[in-house]
């Protein structure tokens, strides 16, 4: 049996997250997404989400998401995010930059 779309959006956004905050993530597992809400809408789901916290070298993290994923029979078939690229970088350059310095 397979698991229902929105447990694939969460198991996804949690890999998402390991991922993306991996190297530079803080020892309390900061920075973190959270997901604040689900749509279901047939094989479309929905997820609102917030990134928020500290990367190991103490810079913030605070951002927030819309994320579209279309789950057929299971499994991810698209993913469209939708953010302040430009705040996200900015964030994550600061966090690189004092972690290389």
């Amino acid at each position: 049996m397979s698991a229902g779309p929105e447990q694939v959006v969460r198991d996804f956004t949690d890999a998402v997250a390991r991922h993306d905050f991996g190297r530079l993530g803080g020892e309390d597992g900061s920075p973190r997404m959270t997901i604040t809400r689900l749509f279901r809408d047939g094989d479309r789901v929905v997820m609102e989400g917030r990134g928020e916290g500290r990367f190991r070298n103490g810079a913030p993290y605070d951002n927030r998401y819309v994320i579209v994923h279309e789950v057929v029979e299971g499994r991810l078939k698209t993913v469209r995010e939708y953010m302040d690229t430009q705040h996200a970088a900015s964030m994550f350059a600061t966090a690189m930059a004092q972690e290389d310095g």
